[in-house]
């Protein structure tokens, strides 16, 4: 499934989300490396045969082909062998992330990670699933995008709640963008990103193998 994705050439006007399955690893060529990558690989050789590398590293050749001589901020996230990519020319900041939804204690989890208003809100949603995921989700985009640390910086970033709007926090007090999707029922997936200028941001290109469902408000 694509959900409005960009013609190639194009520049495109807001961020860039490319998922892939493990079907991509096909795709991996060592010789597409980017120069960080190949020097990375040299140091570490097996990283070659791991699947959530190839997946993601055939992700990062994608948009580098369709980005071209463009410079563009990057943001990866994988799991169970699907690879997330969001990135964009025209943003300060971004930060992604992917996790396989699954049964956990999410009270228990809440209580390390999240704030007391945080809490509350799950609390108030009976600890819901796709609730946790998507602040567990955004919580480390924002770790991302600030260069911070998992998981000793879990409660200094996440969510406030006003209402229905769900505005984001993080040590730089930066106004942040945010977009969450559920894929094939079974995934979340959370971008953040600092436009330009503080510039009002549209919604996310979203291109994926996956049925994708947009979870909650666009902020």
């Amino acid at each position: 499934m694509t959900t409005q994705a960009p013609r190639q050439g194009k520049t495109a006007p807001r961020p860039y989300v490319m998922v892939a399955t493990p079907a991509a690893s096909k795709d991996y060529a060592r010789t597409r490396l980017d120069a960080e990558d190949a020097a990375r690989a040299v140091r570490h050789p097996a990283v070659h045969d791991k699947l959530e590398w190839q997946v993601s590293r055939v992700l990062k050749a994608r948009l580098r082909q369709y980005y071209g001589a463009m410079p563009f901020l990057h943001s990866l996230s994988h799991s169970r062998g699907h690879a997330v990519c969001a990135a964009a020319p025209d943003v300060r900041a971004i930060g992604v992330d992917l996790e396989h939804m699954r049964p956990r204690d999410f009270a228990a989890l809440s209580a390390w990670v999240c704030t007391t208003e945080e809490r509350a809100a799950l609390a108030r949603a009976g600890f819901d699933a796709a609730a946790f995921y998507r602040l567990w989700t955004v919580k480390e985009a924002l770790l991302k995008a600030e260069n911070l640390y998992f998981p000793e910086d879990m409660v200094r970033v996440g969510c406030m709640f006003e209402g229905d709007a769900v505005k984001l926090f993080s040590p730089s007090g930066a106004t942040w963008s945010h977009q969450s999707w559920i894929l094939d029922d079974v995934w979340m997936l959370s971008v953040v990103w600092l436009p330009e200028n503080d510039a009002v941001s549209e919604k996310c290109v979203l291109q994926t193998p996956l049925a994708a469902c947009e979870y909650g408000r666009h902020g």
